[in-house]
């Protein structure tokens, strides 16, 4: 009985982290929209939800494919910018390799944004179920290009610039110059819109099966509170 009762109030606190921080991506996505075009910040977040959510109420395969694409682009994004980087007259990593408490705290942030990559591993799992023997190299090959692009950004930033911002890709595009933050903040955009899709998704299913309900259901639960929560 006791561990029953352990279950359901882990399920309600993961249920209202993934809601919080599906949130967070749909506000953040709203600010960038409202930055770039100079929409509304309702209209942005609005735009945002039906692209994220919209991707999701099609399922893995969807997700899978557009998570594909959105990578894509940001690995483009993160080479254009290294290559500008390098090209700075006074690049240097020296910077990145002082160390402090100041600094290593600054990793938290980081790290916890990472952690969300491991609730992809049961979407791994389920679209390798023709052969399970790659689902281990498919989530460590994930994770490992989650580490990849950590690393990247994280030295060329510090290398690129002095000052340090809170969202450290603008800081960096804005070091190269002001045309390159637009660069940032697709990378961000990029970013929050395939956190939504996995995080979404995997709420959906911890729903489903955890309540039994189905799968539509069980994404308007998982997607559209976000919602609200961010109006």
């Amino acid at each position: 009985a006791a561990s029953d009762v352990y279950k359901r109030q882990f399920f309600i606190l993961i249920t209202l982290a993934f809601i919080g921080t599906l949130t967070i991506y749909i506000v953040g996505s709203g600010e960038i929209l409202n930055d770039l075009l100079g929409l509304p910040m309702w209209v942005g977040e609005l735009i945002i939800y039906v692209v994220a959510a919209g991707v999701v109420f099609f399922g893995l395969k969807a997700v899978g494919i557009s998570e594909k694409f959105a990578i894509i682009a940001i690995a483009l994004v993160v080479l254009a910018l290294s290559v500008l980087s390098l090209r700075l007259p006074d690049f240097s990593l020296d910077i990145a390799f002082m160390g402090g408490v100041k600094k290593t705290m600054a990793l938290f942030g980081v790290m916890m944004f990472s952690f969300w990559s491991f609730f992809s591993v049961p979407q791994a799992v389920e679209g390798l179920q023709w052969n399970k023997r790659l689902a281990p190299w498919a989530v460590i090959c994930g994770i490992g290009i989650t580490l990849v692009f950590i690393l990247i950004i994280t030295l060329m930033a510090m290398g690129a610039s002095s000052d340090v911002t809170k969202i450290v890709i603008l800081g960096w595009g804005e070091a190269i110059g002001d045309w390159a933050k637009i660069f940032g903040s697709l990378f961000i955009l990029l970013a929050m819109l395939t956190s939504f899709w996995s995080v979404s998704l995997a709420l959906a299913v911890v729903l489903a099966e955890r309540l039994n309900w189905g799968d539509r259901l069980s994404w308007v639960v998982a997607t559209v509170p976000s919602l609200i929560v961010a109006f």
